[in-house]
């Protein structure tokens, strides 16, 4: 015969008996020709949905649509896996009978890619092609976890900031499924939540927490952990601390000329500052200076950073004689903390005193200028007249020589503010002249 794919084709029977007699003729209800297997649809990985990795090790789960057979139908569907696409060496050909999802046990390694493979039989045992999903691969490894560190960029120590906490993260990666997303959490202890709870970050490498009441003195630790497509957790990264210090630096010092502070000076074109602070939690971390012609102006030079120094002379001045300036400080902590303060001022001043007149006296008369002396270990001389209009006299200083206005026998010596002076450590020559 040559039958027709497709074609329905009926038997007919009738019976004779011996003396020639005919039946009637009983036809079968037809048989149809069906030499072409069903026609393949889709294979997912997985059980809805395709997916690539799966975390389970002894188990593949597929699904499928859209296989047909227009003629004999589909009797049975056959399962397997393989390495590529059609091979079947991790699961031989499984019948799924006419499920359309099926769960089989395997025995899955990390690395390879694996292969799924669904063909229908129809019900005159034509074999349809096969399908095979895209692949998928095993991944039971949780993420490598990387570092964690306080603030959004380079590691912060300190902070005065009480009412957020930020961290940033580098070094997370995941071999084989990739990172799905970061979870942040904050505590009081090296991998505590008691702060902030496990909070997902997405995929993002940084994160801030706002609305929090943070304080003083109080060391916080962010925690990340990775979680990959497959949901395996990595171990948390925890960062080192932030501290947090809401207090300013104390200003125990700030002075113009010299740290004694005076009131006047007698230089014209430079001032020196001095200052000192300090700060008993984050410590000190830089201080600024500046110059001005009255209390906390910067006029004369703005504020400059001057690192950890408590000293700064500033030359290249114009200074006016009688004029007061001021200098200011500023000190900043670790954690940003400032404070500041002003100085009281220094005059200038760059005119000596105007002299007045000297005499020199002895025990026998003290008041009026003498030429002669009987000792040979004592000199004496008292002096009046001299004034200052400005700073006023600060000390007086008296010196000996063995001519007018030079020091050779005894070299300047300050006696305050006395305006006499008695010295009697000298040996002295018979018929010499000492002044």
């Amino acid at each position: 015969l040559n039958l027709v794919e497709a074609t329905t084709y009926y038997a007919s029977v009738q019976a004779e008996d011996l003396a020639g007699n005919l039946s009637d003729i009983i036809s079968g209800d037809g048989i149809t020709i069906d030499q072409s297997g069903p026609v393949p649809g889709q294979l997912n990985d997985g059980t809805a949905e395709d997916i690539d990795w799966v975390n389970i090790n002894y188990l593949v789960d597929g699904t499928w649509t859209g296989f047909e057979d227009s003629l004999s139908g589909i009797a049975e569907y056959e399962f397997s896996v393989g390495l590529a696409p059609g091979q079947t060496q991790t699961v031989t050909w499984t019948s799924a009978n006419l499920d359309t999802a099926i769960t089989v046990s395997a025995s899955l390694t990390e690395s390879p890619t694996y292969y799924a493979n669904v063909r229908a039989v129809d019900s005159v045992l034509n074999v349809g092609d096969l399908v095979s999903s895209d692949g998928f691969g095993l991944d039971v490894s949780v993420p490598v976890t990387g570092n964690v560190y306080d603030g959004l960029g380079e590691d912060l120590t300190w902070t005065n900031i009480t009412d957020s906490i930020a961290a940033n993260w580098s070094g997370f990666s995941d071999l084989y499924s990739g990172i799905e997303f970061y979870e942040a959490a904050v505590g009081t202890s090296p991998g505590g939540q008691n702060t902030v709870g496990w909070l997902a970050a997405d995929t993002v490498i940084s994160i801030t927490h706002h609305g929090l009441n943070l304080e003083h003195g109080s060391t916080y630790y962010c925690s990340v952990r990775a979680t990959d497509v497959v949901d395996n957790v990595s171990s948390p990264g925890t960062s080192n601390g932030i501290t947090i210090d809401t207090l300013s630096p104390v200003i125990n010092l700030m002075a113009e000329t010299s740290s004694e502070d005076p009131y006047f000076q007698g230089s014209d074109s430079s001032i020196t500052l001095f200052w000192g602070a300090d700060d008993d939690l984050s410590g000190i971390e830089h201080y600024e200076y500046a110059l001005g012609s009255s209390a906390g102006e910067t006029d004369l030079l703005a504020w400059t950073d001057a690192g950890t120094d408590q000293s700064v002379t500033i030359v290249d001045l114009i200074l006016a004689e009688g004029s007061q300036y001021y200098g200011s400080i500023r000190v900043y902590d670790q954690a940003g903390n400032m404070a500041e303060v002003h100085g009281n001022g220094v005059t200038i001043d760059i005119t000596a005193p105007d002299t007045g007149s000297g005499i020199d006296i002895t025990d026998l008369n003290n008041t009026n200028d003498q030429s002669y002396t009987g000792s040979t270990t004592t000199l004496q001389a008292s002096w009046a007249g001299f004034t200052d209009n400005l700073s006023g006299i600060a000390i007086y200083e008296y010196g000996v020589g063995s001519a007018s206005l030079q020091t050779d026998i005894q070299d300047w010596i300050s006696v305050d503010l006395d305006t006499f002076m008695l010295d009697n450590s000298f040996t002295l020559n018979n018929g010499d002249a000492y002044y």
